[in-house]
This record gives C-alpha cells, structure tokens and sequence, in this order.
C-alpha cells in the first residue's frame, strides 16, 4: 500500500512540475527570451508580478504568468512553439 501511495504522490509532483513549467516562467527563462541580465529579469517580474496583484491575482515571487508576460511584451508565441518543434 505505501509503495502505491509513493508513486501516486510522485505522479502528482510530476504533473504539478509539468504544469508548472507550461503555466509560469521562471527568471532565467524571461532573461533568455529579452535577452537581458539575470537581475534585470528580476526586476522586470517584479514589476509584473506588481501589476498583477492589482489586478487582484495571487502572484508567485521569482515567476511570471506565461500568458501575461507574452500579453505584455507584445511576444508572439508561435515563434517560441515553432523552435520547440525543431521548426
């Protein structure tokens, strides 16, 4: 029983992590997309993150919602879809 339950919480935690990877960008990944250092990536979710809360949504230090970041930057994620499949 408990090595059922072990692997149920480790498919959870894998779900989660891939859910997550889809969901939020974390800082590294902002600084690759803008081209910009590691703390100005900070800075930049920060400063979404702001906006986000006065929007009256729950934020996550450090990560940024996907959709919004895009939302704002003007981005096209095609482009992004594209070079994941090799395109």
């Amino acid at each position: 029983m408990k090595l059922v339950n072990k692997e149920a919480k480790k498919n959870r935690k894998e779900r989660m992590t891939h859910m997550n990877k889809k969901m939020f960008m974390r800082v590294d990944e902002v600084a690759e997309v803008l081209d910009v250092s590691i703390p100005y990536a900070y800075k930049l979710i920060r400063r979404m993150n702001e906006e986000l809360k006065e929007k009256g949504c729950f934020t996550i230090a450090g990560r940024i919602d996907r959709h919004y970041f895009y939302e704002r930057f003007g981005g096209d994620r095609s482009e992004e879809v594209k070079e994941d499949a090799g395109v």
